[in-house]
C-alpha cells in the first residue's frame, strides 16, 4: 500500500534510511525535560548499594559473620530464641556496612530516608538486586544462607577432604580378573580434628 504523494523511491528510502540512522542508534538515550530529584536520588543510591553488594569485600562481610554464628544453628523446622538475636546483629552489621559504604559516595545519606523512598519503588529496583537485599530482612532466607555455609566455616582451605573406606566385596559382580575390593568412597567438608 502506497503513502499519499510519495513515490517508490521515496517509500524505499523511509523504511531503509539513511547510512546516519546507524549513527543515531549508537547514540546515547537521554530524555529531556525536568529531571525528577527524587528519581535521580534513588537511582543513584541503588546504583552504589549494587556496587557495595555485589563486590567481594562485602561478601567476606557476610561470610565472616555466616562463619562466627552457623555453629548456633541446626537444621530443624524449630528456630530458637537465640537465633532471633544473631539475625539482629547480622541485620545491624549489614545495614551498618552498606550505610558507612553509602556515606562515603554521598555524604547526606540517610538509610532511613532511602527506605521509604524503597517502600514506594521497589518495582524500580532489579530483580537480582531485590532479591538480595531482601535476604537482609528475611529470616528463613539468612537461616538457609548460614546453614548453607556451615560445612564451609571449618575448612581451612575451603577445599574438599575425600574419605574412602574398606567395602564388602561382591564377586558375583566381578566378572573376570582378580578379585578386588569395592572402593566407597564418603565426600565431606574437611573437619579438623581438635
Amino acid at each position: 500500500m502506497e503513502k499519499q504523494g510519495m513515490d517508490d523511491e521515496e517509500i524505499k528510502e523511509e523504511i531503509v534510511g539513511d547510512e546516519d540512522m546507524e549513527d543515531d542508534c549508537e547514540q546515547e538515550f537521554v530524555i529531556h525535560g525536568d529531571i525528577n530529584k527524587d528519581d535521580e536520588y534513588f537511582d543513584m543510591i541503588v546504583s552504589h548499594i549494587q556496587d557495595i553488594v555485589f563486590d567481594p569485600q562485602f561478601a567476606e562481610v557476610q561470610n565472616k559473620f555466616f562463619d562466627d554464628y552457623c555453629n548456633e544453628f541446626e537444621d530443624t523446622e524449630e528456630n530458637k530464641i537465640a537465633y532471633t538475636k544473631i539475625f539482629q546483629s547480622y541485620r545491624d552489621t549489614i545495614e551498618f556496612y552498606i550505610e558507612k559504604r553509602l556515606m562515603e559516595v554521598q555524604k547526606d545519606f540517610r538509610m532511613a530516608n532511602f527506605l521509604k523512598l524503597l517502600e514506594k519503588r521497589a518495582d524500580q529496583v532489579d530483580d537480582h538486586l531485590a532479591d538480595t537485599l531482601l535476604s537482609f530482612t528475611d529470616f528463613l532466607l539468612f537461616k538457609q544462607l548460614i546453614l548453607e555455609r556451615k560445612p564451609m566455616a571449618k575448612k581451612p582451605d575451603g577445599g574438599l577432604a575425600v574419605a574412602g573406606t574398606k567395602a564388602k566385596l561382591h564377586s558375583e559382580e566381578q566378572s573376570d580378573g582378580e578379585e578386588m575390593p569395592d572402593i566407597m568412597l564418603d565426600i565431606k567438608p574437611y573437619h579438623k580434628k581438635k
